[in-house]
């Protein structure tokens, strides 16, 4: 028996290459676990909205929650279950017309990336420019999409049977757990700027 891969000799049997590592005879590759996080609404105070993030259990994992600093300019925070700061949003201080661009930072206020607004007739369009993760969907039908390097790694959709702004995020990366936490804060502040300009 040799290894499909690089023809190094095995043992009859061999699930994997001693030399190389390759899974032989149909031996698959373990998929990532997939792990799902939902954004449940509790509620609009003034111009912010709070969440409880929870688990596929229905344990609350994390809070969150938009932050207004003013008409023109917001935030949004992700906190642990002791009101400590794990990440936030912070929309830039640079105005442009049309695009709404965010810096993502970790609790101690230290950039993790930039979050870039392209334009687009139909879908909305952030590059997660130091991530070299792009995110792109639909704000009216709350679904998006993140991919990095061509593939897709994580989706997020409006949760099921939800009434207001409540979502789904599935994902299998636990490294990006919490940037994409707040790009889900980032795609909440977004929408209420969208239905902001709508009323006018």
């Amino acid at each position: 028996m040799f290894c499909a891969n690089c023809g190094a000799q095995l043992p009859e049997g061999a699930k994997f290459c001693g030399k190389c590592g390759t899974p032989q005879g149909g031996v698959q590759p373990a998929q990532p676990a997939v792990k799902r996080l939902y954004f449940d609404a509790k509620g609009l105070t003034l111009f912010n909205y709070k969440f409880d993030i929870r688990d596929e259990a229905g344990n609350v994992c994390y809070q969150a929650a938009t932050v207004t600093e003013s008409m023109i300019r917001h935030n949004a925070r992700v906190y642990d279950l002791n009101g400590n700061t794990l990440i936030h949003v912070s929309q830039q201080k640079k105005l442009t017309m049309v695009a709404v661009n965010f810096d993502i930072m970790d609790g101690a206020d230290n950039l993790i990336t930039e979050a870039i607004q392209k334009v687009n007739l139909v879908n909305y369009i952030y590059e997660l420019k130091q991530l070299g993760i792009s995110l792109s969907g639909n704000f009216l039908k709350l679904e998006f999409d993140f991919v990095k390097n061509g593939a897709p790694i994580a989706k997020v959709r409006k949760k099921f049977l939800s009434w207001g702004d409540s979502y789904e995020l599935e994902f299998s990366d636990p490294s990006l757990e919490l940037v994409l936490l707040a790009c889900i804060m980032m795609i909440q502040i977004v929408c209420a700027i969208q239905r902001n300009r709508r009323r006018r």
